[in-house]
């Protein structure tokens, strides 16, 4: 099954496999985490989760793609895919949906209406409103990848 056929922005970042991060993730570019993320994730791009990959949080974002776990709620604006062996613990909300027939959704699924946004142009500050350290994602701020590698970077 295939979800996207668009290739992310040429401004992406990805959290490896071998990185955990405890805090808030924002950012206004497209990512793939790889690692665990134990905070909120809120991206204005496309997410990809793999296999490997954990959000111990909620997911705020235009378009999500789960092969890994995500322990909250989603809420895309665009489109939410959960792939094959993809699990999510909470509740997922977008346009347009997708789920495999092996993945596992343990909350309610629901379409959003036409009215509601999500406003991605508030940027944090280096600490969020409850304490936690944030991390912003700019794109002066990222590697530059390999795009041959997988298809996607």
């Amino acid at each position: 099954m295939k979800f996207f056929d668009k290739k992310p922005a040429s401004d992406s970042f990805t959290l490896t496999s071998n990185l955990t991060v405890s805090g808030h993730i924002e950012g206004l570019v497209s990512g793939r985490i790889e690692g665990i993320v134990k905070g909120n994730v809120k991206i204005k791009g496309k997410i990809i989760i793999a296999e490997t990959g954990t959000i111990c949080g909620n997911v705020t974002t235009s378009d999500v793609v789960v092969y890994g776990s995500v322990e909250g709620d989603i809420v895309a604006t665009d489109s939410i895919a959960v792939g094959p062996k993809g699990q999510v613990g909470g509740n997922i909300s977008s346009n347009s949906i997708s789920i495999d027939q092996t993945a596992k959704v343990g909350g309610n699924i629901r379409k959003l209406q036409v009215n509601e946004k999500i406003n991605f142009e508030e940027v944090p500050s280096k600490m969020t409103a409850d304490g936690q350290q944030a991390i912003l994602v700019k794109s002066d701020m990222l590697k530059k990848t390999d795009k041959n590698k997988d298809g996607w970077w």
